[in-house]
């Protein structure tokens, strides 16, 4: 079963509003109880520019795997694409998932919602968690295959670059 986790078997300024020129920090996350997590990911870190910021990998840690990812965030949206990915189905967990921090002191991200039109797994609002500095986007029991895509379009507030 492959899955966010699976078992293994054996440059420029940041404009005012917007991602482009900020560092984000990009990892996956598994729980049925956020205070005890079933799989904590490695933490990578990227400016955003032009381009994806993050091609994910097979991590292999502890018994787990992450599905290949393909993250590419703008000034105002974030798009994930599985290219490189065998078919597969995300591990059913309360939440597993992607969460991006953005490293500032001020309300970074005002609003995110789900692209519709450039989404095709059967993902909702209600499967992003919105923090003022931070998103999760919760992959949960989803299957997925090359052809799949997230996209979700934010709302980025006024924030100096930190």
């Amino acid at each position: 079963m492959a899955f966010v986790l699976s078992l293994v078997p054996g440059l420029a300024l940041a404009e005012q509003g917007g991602l482009t020129g900020r560092t984000v920090l990009f990892s996956v996350l598994t729980y049925d109880d956020p205070a005890a997590p079933i799989f904590v990911g490695r933490d990578y870190a990227a400016k955003v520019v032009a381009g994806p910021e993050f091609g994910m990998v097979r991590e292999g840690t502890e018994g787990y795997d992450v599905v290949p990812v393909l993250v590419d965030l703008s000034d105002q949206r974030i798009d994930l694409s599985y290219a490189q990915t065998p078919t597969g189905q995300f591990a059913s967990a309360v939440f597993n998932g992607y969460v991006l921090r953005f490293p500032t002191d001020c309300v970074l991200i005002g609003g995110a919602a789900i692209d519709a039109k450039a989404t095709t797994l059967p993902l909702t609002d209600a499967d992003l968690i919105l923090t003022p500095q931070s998103l999760s986007i919760n992959v949960a029991g989803r299957a997925f295959d090359q052809s799949t895509r997230v996209g979700v379009t934010l709302t980025v507030m006024d924030c100096p670059v930190s």
